[in-house]
C-alpha cells in the first residue's frame, strides 16, 4: 500500500472507538467472497481491530454471482423445492447474534447482454424495489442488528465497450454495470434507505472520481484489485469514523 493511502487509511482508525465488540454480517457477491483473506473485508478487518484490539469481528457471508432474487431465494432456503444456490452460505445465518448487517449488491443485478441492446437487467428498479423490501423485512424479524447498504460498484464500462467494438456482428456479449443501470439500482437502494431510514455507504461516486478507474479492477473490470478493495473498505471504515460506538 502506498504511504499516502495507508496514512490516510491509519487517520481514520485512530478516530474510531469501539466501546464495545461489533459482530458484523456481510451479504453480498463476488465483491465480497473473492480474494477472501485480503478482499475489503479483511483490510476493513485489520483497520478497525488495530485501535480495538479483538473489538470487531465478522461472517462474509459473500457468494459469488449473486443478485438480489438469489439472495432472496437463499435467505427462505428453497428455489423452485429445492436447495437453493450455495445455501450452504447461509447455514445457521441467524443463529448468531449481529450488531450490524452489510449489504453490498449490484453488480450482477444489472448484468445486460448484447442480444437484448444491453438492456433489461437482470434484477430491474421494478423488481429490485420488491425484493429488497422483503429481503430487509426477513432480515428484520431475524435480526436485531442495523442493516446498512452499500452502494453498487461501478464496473470499468470502457473495457466492454472496446471489447464490444472487436466482435464481430451477431456475436453476444454480456456486461456487468453499464453506468445506467447501475445508476437506476443505486436510485432503488436510496429510495428503500430514505424510506427506512437506514445508513447508505457511497462507494460508487468515489469510485468513479478516481484518477485511474482502471486500476481499482482485476483484468475483467469487474472484480476489486487490491486498489479497489482498498478504497471500499476506505469508504466503509469512513462511515465507521463518522459514529459514535
Amino acid at each position: 500500500m502506498p504511504p499516502a493511502e495507508y496514512s490516510a487509511a491509519d487517520a481514520l482508525a485512530k478516530k474510531i472507538r469501539l466501546e464495545k465488540k461489533i459482530h458484523a454480517l456481510v451479504i453480498g457477491d463476488s465483491l465480497s467472497d473473492f480474494y477472501r483473506g485480503r478482499n475489503y473485508v479483511d483490510m476493513l478487518n485489520f483497520w478497525l481491530n488495530k485501535y480495538n484490539p479483538g473489538k470487531f469481528t465478522f461472517r462474509n457471508a459473500g457468494a459469488g454471482g449473486d443478485f438480489l432474487t438469489r439472495v432472496e431465494a437463499r435467505l427462505n432456503g428453497m428455489t423452485n423445492g429445492k436447495k437453493a444456490y450455495r445455501q450452504e452460505m447461509y447455514d445457521r445465518l441467524f443463529e448468531e447474534n449481529y450488531d450490524l448487517v452489510f449489504i453490498f449488491l449490484g453488480q450482477n443485478d444489472t448484468y445486460v447482454t448484447r442480444s437484448k441492446n444491453f438492456d433489461n437487467p437482470r434484477v430491474g428498479p421494478a423488481e429490485q424495489e420488491a425484493v429488497l423490501r422483503r429481503v430487509l423485512d426477513f432480515i428484520g424479524k431475524k435480526s436485531k442488528a442495523e442493516i446498512v447498504l452499500i452502494s453498487p460498484s461501478p464496473s470499468h464500462e470502457k473495457l466492454f465497450l472496446d471489447r464490444l467494438a472487436s466482435l464481430k456482428e451477431g456475436t453476444d456479449m454480456g456486461m456487468f454495470g453499464a453506468a445506467k443501470h447501475v445508476d437506476a439500482f443505486d436510485a432503488v437502494n436510496r429510495k428503500a434507505c430514505g424510506e427506512r431510514k437506514l445508513d447508505y455507504i457511497d462507494i460508487l461516486h468515489p469510485m468513479r472520481q478516481s484518477p485511474d478507474l482502471k486500476a481499482l479492477y482485476v483484468e475483467d473490470g469487474v472484480h476489486l484489485s487490491n486498489e479497489g478493495a482498498r478504497l471500499v473498505s476506505r469508504e466503509v471504515l469512513r462511515w465507521f469514523a463518522s459514529r459514535k460506538w
